[in-house]
């Protein structure tokens, strides 16, 4: 049975009142492991990141990236909050729902006073400003300036800090006085499991409150968490896990097992990215075949008849139908799709073709058919009648009205090109 905390039950409501068109603030939380916390370098860019969770770009600031993940890691900075709907505007970074506290020798903080600050316009941009100090710059953003400086009051932030100045990509808030020393991890409970779902939309870093679905195997109802991370208190078994953001198109389930008093934790990227399939047959190219479909083991995701098959779709794993007649379909596994990426694929499909050649006969458009050991394969009213079919032993036959006037029987190997005459 799910078990739902009163903060998520509260940010479901919050959600629905927001849809309905009510002007309603609710927390945009992003959760993550400190101790997983560091800086890498992607496509020539240095990150902040939590294994598949990117929490900034510093572009070329390589030692920037590496002091940050160290301010991350200090301060055990496990969540990392945002404001502005529906862009976000800034963000800032809280220890299990407090302020980081203490000084971290060597940062490039500021102090104010928070009893004097303010929202003010000055020169046609929204700031938050200590006297004649601004702290920052929320542009036209009045509501996000407005909400910020809650936020201030709520955690008690008495300094901003910066990492990478100018144009800092991190900043940072604290308060004054010695650190509360490293946050436990929450317990699962023993005859229990856990699952933290995290969602990500690639570059674009964490998906604004997704709707994170979880469902059972066994089929009982659907649990949906409007947060992010969700957490998931269940009991152990097989499910699968989508995710929905926005007005966006639901994620292929993905199947996750679930042990007790084990916690799992998986990251969704809701970005798409491009998969090119080529085929060859015998080592050769094929030029068409009659349909290839893309699926995920939640069902079909696209189709093409063109080569190579070109699909774009949502990062996950699927795998290939290649479909020739209704009972002969080949399956690709282990297609898998990486947001923002193009994945070129060569597979090879063991088919042929067979061309059949009816001689002699007063029909124009004769009627063809294919049969293997298990029956019906194919069946062509042409002359030349062509056929792509999957390797393997078949009979030709011509009939005329329901009586078979003449027949061949021939093997076909992968990447082989047949051609059997007939004479009814």
């Amino acid at each position: 049975m799910v078990m739902m905390t009163i903060r998520k039950f509260l940010n479901c409501i919050f959600l629905a009142a927001g849809l309905c068109g009510g002007a309603v603030w609710a927390d945009d939380v992003v959760g993550f492991d400190p101790g997983r916390v560091e800086a890498v370098e992607r496509d020539g860019r240095w990150k902040v990141v939590c294994g598949d969770l990117w929490l900034i770009d510093f572009g070329p600031k390589r030692e920037a990236a590496a002091r940050a993940a160290e301010v991350i890691r200090h301060y055990g900075m496990n969540e990392q909050r945002f404001v502005g709907e529906p862009t976000r505007v800034l963000g800032f970074y809280t220890v299990s729902g407090r302020a980081p506290v203490g000084a971290m020798p060597g940062e490039d903080a500021i102090r104010f006073n928070p009893a004097n600050l303010a929202v003010s316009r000055i020169d046609g941009s929204w700031k938050i400003v200590d006297g004649d100090l601004w702290l920052v710059d929320f542009g036209s953003d009045e509501f996000a300036a407005r909400a910020m400086l809650r936020e201030i009051g709520r955690f008690g932030f008495d300094h901003i800090a910066f990492v990478g100045r100018p144009d800092a990509p991190m900043t940072y808030f604290r308060a004054s006085g010695e650190p509360a020393g490293p946050v436990a991890a929450e317990p699962v409970p023993a005859d229990g499991a856990l699952l933290n779902v995290t969602v990500i939309e690639g570059e674009r870093g964490p998906a604004i409150r997704p709707a994170v679905t979880l469902r059972a195997e066994s089929g009982a109802t659907p649990v949906t968490l409007y947060e992010n991370p969700a957490r998931f208190d269940v009991a152990p078994g097989r499910y699968l896990v989508s995710v929905r953001v926005g007005t966006g198109t639901e994620t292929p389930a993905r199947p996750v097992e679930l042990a007790a008093g084990r916690p799992v934790d998986l990251t969704i990227n809701t970005a798409t990215g491009t998969l090119v399939l080529a085929l060859t047959a015998g080592g050769r190219p094929l030029e068409s075949c009659p349909n290839v479909s893309l699926k995920s083991e939640a069902g079909p995701v696209a189709a093409s008849s063109e080569l190579p098959a070109r699909f774009q779709a949502q990062e996950g794993e699927y795998f290939a139908e290649i479909e020739f007649a209704p009972a002969q379909v080949h399956r690709i596994p282990g297609l898998r799709v990486e947001a923002g990426r193009t994945r070129e694929v060569t597979a090879e499909v063991p088919c042929g073709t067979l061309v059949c050649r009816v001689v002699g006969s007063a029909d124009r458009h004769p009627y063809v058919e294919v049969r293997n050991p298990a029956g019906m394969v194919a069946a062509q009213a042409a002359n030349p009648a062509r056929f792509q079919l999957l390797a393997g032993e078949y009979t030709v036959g011509v009939r005329s009205g329901d009586r078979l006037v003449g027949s061949r029987t021939t093997t076909l190997a992968p990447g082989g090109n047949y051609e059997v005459e007939i004479r009814p």
